[in-house]
């Protein structure tokens, strides 16, 4: 491996070190949340989400929300299935 590759291989190794801890911080925070804990994050994801589709202009509207509208019905399925699973769950 010459002296570039293996820069390039060990910044990839700190990412994935990185983005692996990202993931069991954010694990360990949904286990310690609660459904209003949970509820304030969408409040301010639905937030930034506003105030990021206020900087849309106008001629790229329409793509943005297919792509928002798509991104909504391909996340909402699989949410709303795991719901109604767990609701019909036998206690």
């Amino acid at each position: 491996m010459n002296e570039e590759e293996l820069s390039t291989h060990q910044t990839n190794e700190k990412e994935v070190d990185t983005n692996e801890k990202l993931f069991m911080y954010a694990d360990r925070y949904l286990q310690k949340s609660s459904w209003k804990d949970m509820a304030l994050l969408k409040f301010c994801l639905f937030s930034m989400g506003l105030l990021a589709g206020m900087q849309i202009p106008a001629k790229g509207r329409k793509a943005a929300s297919v792509a928002a509208s798509a991104v909504f019905v391909l996340t909402y399925i699989p949410l709303m299935r795991k719901f109604i699973q767990v609701v019909l769950e036998q206690d």
